[in-house]
């Protein structure tokens, strides 16, 4: 099988060939330094497999806080920038990688995102790069990898620069927006998508406290909003019930009840559960009732029933 080297590349060595080596198992531990990127690369993986991202984020259970929401950046940013980064590769790479090596793609993506979009530093983006194709078991793989990396370092904004924010949309998607909403609404949606979302939480009880420890600031008075940079559940008082994350949009209809303290609040389609939460918080008592008893679960009903 050949190699599939840059452009520039292929033109200084017409004809070279090499073999692939089969990978390696890629839910080994990676080598020291890497864990956190090869938790985003396995991620990834199970992402293109049909897995949500919630379930692919398991992979960075075992890592500290601060690697996990590297890790979460990293894959959100090559989900959310896939076309313009596709678009870059694209640019440079004949070919991308496939057989056996089809998902060293993935590692390509991920060392692209950190140069084009996460301002990491050149020198360490092409390194854990290398490191990471040779973790994974795609050696053959680790040349291309060094080539591609250290012409994005050189070239990279020009290309991107090239590329819209619409290219990580569908065409399908884009020609429908297009058609209704016309090009500039559609680019100016597409330049709102592409920034992180923060991260809304519902308190049971006193929110400016509770802004304060999460280091979020009061919304409306009642939401706490923060920067989204990591599994919130890792946070302090989500084991405890003292919060749920939560839409400031979505924590408005139960706040026009009013007093709703002893009163009996029948909750249609209520899992997850974050508007039941917020009426217990209130005093009612709630009957919450939902189609999905796993969804029902998940919401943390204590007393589960189901209807014939």
């Amino acid at each position: 099988m050949k190699t599939y080297m840059p452009r520039d590349m292929r033109k200084n060595k017409p004809g070279r060939t090499a073999t692939s080596s089969p990978p390696q198992d890629s839910r080994q531990p990676a080598k020291s330094g890497i864990a956190s990127r090869f938790a985003a690369f396995n991620a990834l993986q199970d992402i293109s497999g049909g897995k949500h991202l919630d379930d692919a984020m398991r992979h960075a259970g075992d890592l500290s806080q601060r690697d996990r929401a590297f890790v979460r950046l990293l894959v959100t940013t090559v989900l959310r920038r896939n076309g313009q980064i596709d678009q870059v590769l694209g640019a440079i790479m004949n070919k991308r990688p496939a057989g056996r090596t089809r998902d060293a793609i993935e590692i390509m993506r991920l060392g692209a995102a950190q140069l084009l979009f996460l301002e990491t530093g050149a020198h360490a983006a092409v390194d854990s790069t290398v490191d990471l194709m040779r973790a994974a078991g795609f050696h053959s793989m680790t040349g291309l990898a060094n080539a591609v990396m250290r012409r994005l370092s050189r070239d990279g904004a020009d290309i991107l620069a090239t590329t819209d924010p619409q290219d990580n949309l569908p065409d399908w998607i884009r020609q429908s927006w297009t058609r209704h909403w016309g090009p500039e609404r559609t680019r100016q949606t597409m330049e709102l998508a592409m920034m992180p979302p923060p991260l809304d939480i519902t308190p049971a009880r006193d929110p400016a406290d509770w802004a304060a420890r999460l280091d979020g600031v009061l919304v409306d008075g009642h939401t706490v909003r923060r920067d989204f940079d990591g599994d919130p559940t890792q946070l302090a008082g989500f084991e405890d019930g003292a919060w749920w994350v939560q839409d400031a949009a979505a924590a408005l209809p139960a706040r026009l009840f009013g007093d709703l303290a002893g009163r009996h609040v029948v909750d249609l389609c209520a899992a997850p559960g974050g508007k039941t939460a917020q009426l217990v918080a209130a005093g009612a008592q709630v009957t919450a009732i939902d189609t999905s008893d796993r969804r029902l679960r998940i919401g943390g009903g204590k007393d589960v029933r189901t209807i014939p």
